[in-house]
């Protein structure tokens, strides 16, 4: 008989998405996103279903469910947005899933996490537990990605179509065929700019034979350690950062008050640096991050030093939360940690869409573990 975790209760819940934000790596969608994602869940009081990917059965349908676009419809609402009337408002991956059912003709009796972060895998969460079925306790990056090539699946050459885009107005787009990886990303996140920053996806269908060959697994649940961690570590005042190293074996690589804060939306990507100046034991030093959605390049006093795939998250070292880009500004003061990535990440597949030459930077990927010893 197959076992099924239950999570249920705020607390728990929100435990979830606030270890899916730090490790969401500055991008995934901020906590406070995806509280509002499962606000009528918890008011519910509805049943997470977490099951272990090993217990999925090879022939059981699963599929991916996930928001595209930049993280800028988070700052600012365009005037001809508000003319519009929404009517699918934390609906749209309910919506694409059962559209995705009837192409298939079957039912989808999981879930899958496209990526971690506090909006996208609370997204996912609300999914489950609205469609009232299991959340499969894993994801297809271990972390936030911008680009849909960089998954799992993607780099283990499993379908990303048929895909079931749906706007928060209703607005339902099937990409029933796609050249490749690349154009279902740009067809995917130009429907995004269209609907203006924002779209929920129903894609990547397997059984649960493919599924287990490409999914980073466990991270739902260690997600939910962190959080839980972070939290009790707030309330019973102790170094949330230490408590953060311990948990993810992860390393402090700075600590400093944001001065410079810039972004642009491109493309469907929102692109920016934040720049810290060091406090405490960093003090006199200077820390640069770029991003591209996530965290992905970093710079210390004007060196390259830790960078994708390895993950770059940024703690909020007043509110002792996880915070994303989308929310950092100038004088804030945070915490600057680093992560290993997970195998799957650093194979040669993954390093050709994920290292620093493809996001533009003439510099070579170098493991965390072995940058921070050259540091």
């Amino acid at each position: 008989m197959v076992e099924e975790k239950i999570v249920k209760g705020e607390e728990n819940l929100k435990d979830i998405l606030r270890g899916c934000t730090l490790l969401g790596t500055g991008g995934g969608g901020p906590f406070r996103e995806g509280v509002d994602y499962i606000s009528e869940d918890i008011k519910e009081d509805r049943e997470l279903k977490l099951i272990d990917p090993k217990d999925v059965d090879d022939e059981t349908w699963t599929c991916s469910v996930y928001y595209a676009g930049t993280i800028t419809h988070l700052i600012e609402i365009p005037e001809e947005k508000k003319k519009l009337p929404a009517k699918a408002v934390n609906k749209e991956l309910i919506i694409a899933t059962k559209e995705l059912e009837k192409i298939l003709g079957a039912p989808i009796k999981a879930l899958v996490p496209l990526e971690l972060g506090g909006g996208n895998t609370a997204a996912a969460m609300h999914a489950a537990m609205g469609l009232g079925i299991p959340l499969v306790d894993g994801d297809y990056a271990g972390r936030a990605i911008p680009e849909l090539e960089m998954i799992t699946p993607c780099l283990k050459g499993k379908p990303d179509v048929p895909i079931v885009t749906c706007n928060e107005f209703g607005e339902i787009v099937i990409i029933k065929e796609s050249v490749n990886y690349t154009r279902t990303e740009v067809i995917t996140r130009w429907l995004s700019v269209a609907s203006f920053g924002k779209i929920g996806n129903a894609g990547y269908p397997m059984k649960g034979k493919d599924m287990k060959e490409v999914i980073v697994p466990n991270t739902v649940s260690k997600c939910l350690e962190i959080g839980k961690a972070i939290r009790e570590a707030k309330e019973q005042g102790k170094d949330v950062v230490k408590v953060v190293l311990d948990i993810t074996k992860g390393w402090l690589l700075f600590k400093g008050k944001v001065t410079k804060k810039t972004w642009e939306s491109k493309g469907g990507f929102t692109y920016g640096e934040t720049v810290l100046e060091g406090i405490d034991e960093f003090k006199g030093h200077e820390f640069k991050i770029w991003f591209k959605n996530e965290n992905h390049i970093t710079w210390k006093n004007g060196e390259p030093f830790v960078t994708s795939p390895d993950l770059i998250s940024t703690l909020d070292l007043n509110k002792k939360e996880p915070v994303t880009n989308t929310d950092i500004a100038e004088g804030d003061v945070l915490a600057v940690i680093g992560i290993k990535a997970p195998d799957i990440l650093r194979t040669k597949e993954a390093l050709e869409v994920l290292a620093p030459k493809h996001f533009g930077f003439d510099l070579e990927y170098v493991p965390i573990e072995e940058k921070i010893k050259e540091a």
